[in-house]
């Protein structure tokens, strides 16, 4: 069945024609008899020749210089890298050991404050037995005559040592 004209006209003809016609390819080689024959070459010039050679060598230096440049990079890369890692690693380490310092200074602080809380209560304890003892002896008069000698008994109290209480 034909489509309608108005749809197909911007189409073309649509309709089955059938496969196409195979035509028959010429013999390549009877036609080469009645082919002109080729056109001759010009010599080859000794400069061009010499000139490509130098081209292939050149190429084949780029190439190689190519090859060297990417290993650098890639070289260049890798020790950029475990330098990277080297200094993170470095910048744990000096937290690390910051922190550790300022937790020692912190335990060292606070046994300096309770060192000192002991020394205080034992040179109240001290105090408080010392004082027990020089109110528990006698004071005996001494005679101006006497000297330092004849310590028989305190001839006078001591002073009490005070400024220790925290």
């Amino acid at each position: 069945m034909k489509p309608p004209d108005d749809l197909s006209s911007w189409l073309g003809d649509l309709t089955w024609q059938g496969y196409p016609r195979l035509e028959p390819v010429r013999d390549a080689v009877s036609s080469v008899e009645n082919a002109p024959s080729p056109r001759p070459r010009k010599a080859g010039d000794a400069r061009m020749e010499a000139l490509a050679r130098e081209n292939e060598a050149l190429r084949a230096k780029l190439d190689s210089l190519t090859g060297l440049a990417a290993e650098f990079e890639r070289r260049l890369a890798q020790a950029a890298a475990a330098y990277e890692e080297s200094a993170l690693e470095s910048e744990a380490a000096q937290r690390a050991a910051d922190i550790e310092h300022e937790r020692l200074l912190l335990q060292a602080k606070s046994l300096t404050d309770q060192d000192i809380l002991l020394l205080r209560a034992e040179m109240r304890e001290f105090l408080a037995k010392f004082h027990r003892i020089q109110e528990s002896l006698p004071v005996v008069p001494q005679s101006p005559a006497a000297g330092p000698e004849s310590l028989s008994g305190v001839s006078e109290p001591l002073p009490k040592i005070t400024g220790l209480e925290p």
